[in-house]
């Protein structure tokens, strides 16, 4: 739970087809949405790293796939002493989907990730209910997970799509959460459960330019955010705090500062 998730419903400002480059990423937008961005991870000399390629499909305005692929690369020296890089083919090792109902709400979501150094695969579904005002208030989820080695995610992806994957799972999860609201439609509690038999309370208190939300697992404090934001509402700063023998100290601090795009006109 982090500032991607407390605004996940702020807009996107680009509006345009975007190609958006740095020096370990790269972004394209059409027409505005986000369609894939490009992760560059480069290590050191004989080192495996990996490219990561994450691509989004829309349909009627609604998100409703994710798919991450990946490219080895291994970096090495030539008799002559000249850095030289060995590329793999990308292969797919995470894909997601999204379903809605009739009201545009989010009715459920497949999760596929495989982890190929573990030869380990884990699939979830989760199936969401609302209130007559339209407010998330459960959710239900199965998680799965299989030992397996494969060498691309696609071979089998329409199998696990379509239920059919006979494989027998070494573990299986069965999770809950129930959401409570304030009056001003904020999220006020989220309370999860698993089979595992660990519970968890999540309490978020508002105030201006600042949220908290202090986690309870099994009636124990452990983990609290506290994201700050500027006088427009964007975050500007995040802590995680964990909590030791009864303690609180600070675990991670993340400072973001605000950059203007200013778009300066060609001469005519």
């Amino acid at each position: 739970m982090n500032i991607d998730f407390l605004n996940s419903e702020r807009k996107q400002s680009i509006k345009n087809d975007t190609v958006i480059n740095d020096d370990f990423a790269s972004y394209t937008f059409k027409n505005g949405r986000l369609s894939s961005q490009t992760l560059k991870t480069i290590e050191g000399p004989s080192l495996s790293s990996v490219t990561d390629s994450i691509h989004y499909s829309y349909k009627k305005n609604k998100l409703v796939s994710i798919a991450t692929y990946k490219k080895e690369i291994l970096i090495d020296f030539n008799e002559y002493n000249e850095e030289i890089y060995l590329l793999s083919d990308y292969f797919m090792t995470a894909y997601s989907e999204a379903k809605y109902t009739n009201k545009n709400e989010l009715e459920s979501t497949l999760e596929i990730n495989y982890e190929p150094n573990a030869m380990a695969l884990f699939i979830s579904e989760t199936r969401y209910n609302y209130n007559i005002n339209n407010q998330l208030t459960v959710f239900n989820r199965t998680s799965r997970s299989y030992e397996f080695s494969l060498n691309d995610l696609v071979d089998y992806l329409e199998k696990i799509k379509k239920d059919n994957f006979k494989k027998i799972p070494f573990e299986t999860t069965e999770s809950s959460g129930k959401y409570t609201y304030d009056s001003r439609n904020r999220i006020l509690r989220l309370d999860t459960s698993d089979n595992n038999i660990e519970n968890q309370t999540y309490s978020f208190k508002y105030k201006k330019n600042k949220t908290k939300i202090s986690r309870v697992t099994n009636s124990t404090p452990d983990i609290e955010y506290h994201f700050n934001y500027d006088k427009r509402n964007n975050p500007i700063q995040e802590k995680r705090f964990i909590y030791l023998n009864g303690k609180k100290y600070l675990d991670t601090e993340i400072t973001m500062q605000i950059l203007s795009l200013i778009h300066i006109s060609e001469p005519t």
